[in-house]
């Protein structure tokens, strides 16, 4: 049996493609791995296109590395794979695949139960990002980096922010008129 993928289905894909584009654009330098916005549109892909979120994510990561300079800090091509970063793109295509069945099989969608699921999802991204990071920094670079620094660098700087993204994306998601006018 094979699963088609409606055009309606391809062009969110593409938009949210393009939206985590350009929360890469929106970021802030602080060391190994930028603040972004791109984990904002993520979780809105992730609630209104579920599971094939995954697809916005990895046509995102493919653009990058085929040279497209759609990375954070307009950054391009293979060598991001040996950058610190790069283990938290990969949680990108793997959040949808977790938060995307809990969000289709809640029978509430309150901002609440919207909420937990997108902090739970956003701290995903550091069971994936946190030992790519440890790898890079500490085996491909050779830098002696305590675990403390690996945790403040690659997680306790973005928590505030994390929880701010998720925070907004579930209030936008729970306004009942902008799921009708979305979908």
């Amino acid at each position: 049996m094979t699963s088609k993928i409606k055009t309606k289905t391809i062009a969110y894909i593409s938009l949210f493609a393009t939206l985590i584009v350009i929360g890469a654009f929106l970021s802030l330098p602080i060391g190994p791995v930028d603040i972004s916005l791109q984990t904002f549109f993520l979780l809105l892909a992730t609630y209104f296109i579920k599971e094939k979120a995954s697809l916005s994510a990895l046509t995102y990561i493919l653009i990058g590395l085929m040279g497209l300079p759609v990375f954070a800090g307009f950054k391009s091509g293979f060598g991001i794979v040996l950058s610190p970063s790069f283990g938290f793109l990969i949680g990108m295509v793997l959040v949808p695949l977790f938060a995307g069945p809990r969000i289709r099989s809640l029978k509430n969608k309150t901002f609440k139960n919207i909420l937990l699921i997108f902090i739970i999802s956003s701290l995903l991204l550091y069971l994936v990002g946190l030992p790519y990071m440890t790898i890079i920094l500490r085996i491909y670079m050779g830098l002696d980096i305590s675990a403390y620094d690996l945790l403040l660098k690659g997680m306790i700087v973005f928590l505030p922010g994390d929880l701010l993204k998720a925070i907004s994306a579930a209030w936008i998601v729970s306004r009942k008129n902008l799921k009708s006018i979305i979908l």
